[in-house]
């Protein structure tokens, strides 16, 4: 069956051909869309730092470091404060 018209049509129109620009997709932009929808991003997230990962030591070569101050890249997942015996909180 035809999609036909149920009436006649007051104009004769020509139907109007849109033309989309290209649409680019950024992954910084999705990960900051997930973090405002989810809270956390599907992605890896030292991915996204805005720094160079190489300039700080990885957990496996943290034992020849051992008594040294060094600086460490990490992702805080979860905090939890600790009460003292005279009850004061320690974050």
């Amino acid at each position: 069956m035809k999609n036909q018209h149920l009436g006649k049509q007051l104009f004769k129109t020509q139907p109007i051909n849109y033309k989309l620009p290209p649409l680019t997709q950024y992954s910084l932009e999705d990960a900051i869309d997930e973090i405002e929808l989810l809270g956390f991003t599907m992605c890896n997230p030292f991915d996204i730092v805005d720094d160079d990962a190489s300039q700080y030591v990885p957990s496996a070569d943290l034992v020849p470091h051992l008594g040294k101050e060094i600086v460490v890249l990490g992702y805080l997942i979860d905090w939890k404060p600790v009460h003292t015996k005279h009850n004061a909180v320690r974050t």
